[in-house]
């Protein structure tokens, strides 16, 4: 009896070695096999890091205005030659028949000479006298939304 007690504890003894040697050869094999100072993960989200990077360094930034122009954001009021909502007109030009020339610009763009009726960007010039000018702007009703007026 003393014997089958002995095999029988013998041979669970035997199983839990086998079942202790089989795990750690497991994590032995693991070990061996582990890159030492790589994480994958880390690799991955470095490499996006540095492509998000790249990408913005390489971006070009063109904007379509010069934002140094305070004329394409301020409104001045006063005398002529101020800025009034992009507008400037700075002359008035009266011709031999008493019609007169307005020379106005529109955000900064080279000025111009226009007659009665013509366009400032978006402003109609609705009358043209000798020191000054006024204009509208309307929306697509026809209807009059805003008005500006140049004096000297």
């Amino acid at each position: 009896m003393v014997i089958a007690i002995a095999i029988i504890v013998f041979l669970l003894k035997a199983w839990t070695q086998f079942n202790n040697h089989t795990m750690i050869k497991n994590e032995y094999n693991k070990f061996k096999n582990e890159k030492v100072g790589t994480d994958e993960e880390l690799t991955n989200m470095v490499t996006e890091l540095e492509t998000n990077l790249n990408f913005r360094q390489n971006f070009d930034f063109k904007p379509k205005n010069n934002p140094l122009n305070l004329a394409n954001v301020l409104s001045f009021d006063g005398n002529s030659g101020k800025t009034k909502k992009g507008v400037v007109c700075n002359s008035f030009i009266s011709n031999p028949d008493g019609s007169f020339k307005a020379e106005c610009s529109y955000k900064g763009e080279n000025a111009k000479e226009f007659f009665k009726g013509e366009y400032v960007g978006p402003w109609k010039i609705v009358e043209i006298y000798n020191r000054g000018c006024e204009l509208h702007q309307y929306d697509e009703y026809g209807n009059v939304t805003d008005s500006l007026k140049f004096e000297l």
